[in-house]
């Protein structure tokens, strides 16, 4: 019987390491190339259940470093590597929250007022995935040139040279670092990560083909100005819904605006419904509805001429008090200066709210819960009322999303009434925007002596992660309901409704009811 020691030597002998299995440089060549640049990608396809929000399959940035890596292999090179594969993710987490790239760094500077437990998670998994790939790189590349260093980086232009020349049979070519619609119509083969974000951000605000940029869009507050009687001046409350879109099944559409069925609303206000485009995040939603384009939290570094044009310059000038409500800190955003840049003579925020009593709820930002804020407007027309007409832009927070699972009977019987009881998030944010209309109609009952026009509409499409989830709404338009006092007795103007719903369903699609003619 053979002893340990002859055992040990038989099994680390030179000719037991031929025998044991090795992995080749040609293996590790194509782990580099391959695998590990798509390990993010499954993460996100974990998540996602999609890879609809993928910005190109072959990142030349990246081709270019690996062979870098290849000739000259060191933690550096894959520290590059790595670094590459990260900053190729901010365009599908741009895609996600209908940011632009440029708004992903922007947001940066926020992330620590996120609650603590989901920028863990946050971080975490963006630490782990870094950590692998680093680890799986450095494994592949080696500690030395390989042997076939030169042929593998020639093989690789080779590919890179086909991956080319097929991709210039698509539209939007993948070489033009901006990002057009087009592109995800097509598809596209080849990305430029870093080259495309500093375009993006060095073009940021100025130009619609890569930034968020003055592209004209359709204002609902515009639209209930222009069905206002000459000399009417009533007060105006814009209430710009977080994450509110528009439901491909119009039983979710009638089931979140049924608050406004009440028939005390329907003695008092003419309802009007529809749709209009959206471009961007929630701050391009409010350029939108103050100014009629997309561009967003940009602006604050436009010249005073861009904010003159804007609706809070133009109420000022028509007499009325100007105030922006919104229930989260004022520095997300910059908003108390931008606001100022609006000419808003007031801009109430989370810290005023609070001391006047309003309720704190959680959420994806904790902040002032939506029922409370919608209490103090009301209060504020009220004490308001024998003074000058006042314009009051609100931007809502509860249902921004991630948003948390709702238990109570009640919330769920509602979501099983339109069939959405099975996905937890989707019937979450249901419920939030429900209460939100809950909230406003409440506030219109209010007993308000001046006449006040509501405005209520989204600023974007909700950003579930899953895709199923996120395809049961529009991807271009979002919902507007405008509650119109009868005491103004105006008729409304059906062509200029139909042209502000451009992009969208026809109003009287949308929710067959009594919304555009006179009962």
């Amino acid at each position: 019987m053979a002893t340990f020691p002859e055992i040990h030597a038989a099994a680390f002998s030179p000719s037991a390491s031929v025998r044991r299995a090795k992995i080749g440089p040609t293996t590790r060549i194509l782990v580099a190339a391959v695998v590990v640049p798509l390990l993010p990608l499954l993460v996100w396809w974990i998540g996602t259940k999609s890879l609809l929000y993928q910005h190109g399959w072959f990142n030349l940035e990246y081709v270019g470093l690996l062979c870098i890596g290849i000739l000259w292999p060191s933690w550096w090179t894959a520290a590059l590597l790595t670094t590459e594969i990260c900053i190729a993710l901010i365009q599908p987490i741009a895609r996600l929250y209908y940011f632009h790239s440029s708004d992903v760094l922007l947001s940066l500077r926020y992330l620590h007022l996120l609650p603590a437990h989901r920028l863990f998670e946050y971080g975490l998994v963006l630490f782990s995935c870094a950590l692998v790939c680093a680890i799986s790189l450095r494994w592949a590349l080696g500690e030395e040139r390989s042997p076939i260093a030169g042929k593998a980086v020639a093989v690789i232009f080779v590919c890179t040279g086909a991956a080319i020349a097929s991709s210039f049979t698509f539209n939007g070519h993948a070489l033009e670092p901006r990002w057009r619609e087009s592109d995800e119509r097509t598809g596209r083969i080849l990305s430029v990560p870093l080259i495309s974000l500093i375009d993006s951000v060095r073009s940021y605000g100025h130009d619609s083909q890569s930034g968020p940029g003055r592209v004209p869009l359709s204002s609902s507050l515009a639209l209930a100005m222009r069905q206002l009687p000459q000399d009417a001046k009533p007060n105006i409350v814009l209430v710009l819904t977080e994450s509110w879109g528009l439901a491909q099944d119009d039983r979710i559409n009638r089931a979140e605006q049924q608050p406004y069925d009440d028939p005390r609303i329907g003695a008092l206000y003419r309802e009007i419904t529809g749709a209009v485009p959206f471009d961007g995040a929630t701050t391009s939603g409010e350029t939108r509805a103050l100014c009629g384009d997309a561009e967003g939290i940009a602006s604050i570094s436009e010249p005073a001429s861009y904010f003159a044009n804007c609706w809070p310059e133009r109420m000022n000038h028509r007499g009325y008090r100007t105030v922006a409500v919104h229930g989260f800190t004022p520095t997300m955003y910059q908003r108390e200066r931008w606001y100022s840049r609006f000419g808003f003579s007031d801009a109430v925020f989370q810290p005023q709210l609070q001391q006047s009593g309003a309720a704190m709820c959680d959420g994806a930002f904790p902040g002032i819960c939506d029922a409370s804020v919608a209490q103090w407007i009301g209060q504020h027309l009220i004490s308001s009322a024998q003074d000058r007409p006042v314009f009051v832009h609100w931007v809502t927070l509860g249902s921004h999303l991630p948003v948390p699972p709702e238990a109570a009977p009640a919330d769920l019987e509602a979501c099983r009434q339109i069939s959405i009881v099975d996905d937890n998030a989707l019937c979450s944010w249901f419920n939030l925007v429900q209460k939100l209309h809950q909230s406003v109609a409440k506030l219109a009952l209010m007993s308000i002596s001046k006449p006040t026009v509501f405005i209520i509409v989204g600023d974007h499409a909700p950003p579930f992660l899953n895709a199923a989830t996120r395809s049961r709404f529009s991807q271009t338009s979002v919902p507007y309901v405008i509650l119109m006092p009868r005491v103004l007795d105006v008729k409304p103007d059906l062509r200029v409704l139909h042209a502000a719903n451009e992009g969208g369903p026809s109003p009287v699609a949308m929710r067959k009811r009594r919304h555009h003619t006179e009962p």
